[in-house]
């Protein structure tokens, strides 16, 4: 039986790298045995498989299930890997029809977690960088966000609904000196080879710390998508100019004391029960 690999995020934990590399490696992986679908693909990642702010999957997106499920008895791989930081986000309801569509297939379930003070500044810059229309400073992100990051929130519908000995949860490290390789986290969980390294080394850099703000006004003033994508590339060339010796980091540390305090008890359930000893106490040290 073919063997469905469902990588579900969360964002900001290396997902943009892993999709790109299995994009560049679509191929290779195929003559592998392995499919990284073409169904439902935006930006290399499975995205449009993942509707948002929605209670029941819309008609065209069932379609593209459908087609997914076409492309894959035709090509009768061993694996297939389906990614979108998206699916942790959409509703139980969708997960519980998803499940349904994955139903002659064994299932797995792969959800990569981030302490969450690193993890919502990053989240933070990204939106800066991404949506031209995104004017909210960080306090105010916060929250708005705060539980959307608890991360049994996220992964209690995908437990329910494919079981939790198919549910496998994987620990991102942020720290210098100690940064993960998502790439081989992912690889080493689901038994897949890709035949040759691939530079992810200037994939979606953050925005510094000391140029959010920068980036915030830039998005006030209303201008396009692509003037605003230019001008944000101009001011990250500006940060070796100017970074170097600033403070760095949005959260300060009575912020982060509240976040660490608000996930306590959630990231000590979910560690006992997803994560290994040492993971588990890195979630709750940070």
């Amino acid at each position: 039986m073919t063997h469905v690999y469902l990588h579900i995020g969360i964002g900001k934990t290396g997902t943009t790298a892993i999709q790109h590399a299995l994009h560049l490696q679509r191929d290779q992986l195929l003559e592998d045995g392995v499919l990284y679908p073409k169904s439902g693909v935006a930006y290399e990642a499975h995205h449009s498989l993942a509707p948002l702010n929605v209670k029941a999957i819309p008609k065209p997106v069932k379609e593209m299930y459908e087609t997914l499920r076409s492309e894959i008895e035709e090509a009768n791989p061993d694996k297939v890997l389906l990614s979108s930081e998206f699916f942790c986000f959409v509703n139980p309801n969708v997960v519980a029809e998803i499940a349904a569509y994955m139903k002659d297939y064994t299932t797995t379930v792969i959800f990569f977690v981030r302490e969450q003070v690193d993890l919502i500044e990053s989240a933070y810059k990204q939106e800066l960088k991404t949506n031209p229309v995104f004017t909210s400073t960080f306090d105010e992100y916060i929250q708005r966000v705060v539980k959307a990051f608890d991360f049994n929130e996220r992964i209690n519908p995908w437990v329910e609904n494919f079981g939790r000995e198919n549910v496998k949860a994987l620990l991102y490290r942020s720290k210098k000196g100690y940064r993960s390789d998502p790439l081989k986290l992912l690889l080493d969980e689901t038994d897949i080879l890709l035949s040759a390294d691939t530079d992810l080394s200037e994939l979606n850099p953050s925005i510094p710390s000391c140029l959010a703000e920068t980036v915030r006004l830039v998005n006030k003033t209303g201008i396009s998508h692509d003037d605003k994508r230019a001008i944000v590339q101009e001011i990250m060339k500006s940060y070796p100019l100017i970074g170097p010796g600033r403070k760095e980091g949005l959260v300060s540390p009575r912020m982060a004391k509240f976040l660490r305090k608000r996930y306590e008890d959630s990231n000590k359930s979910f560690g006992d029960k997803y994560l290994d000893e040492k993971d588990a106490a890195d979630l709750m040290s940070g």
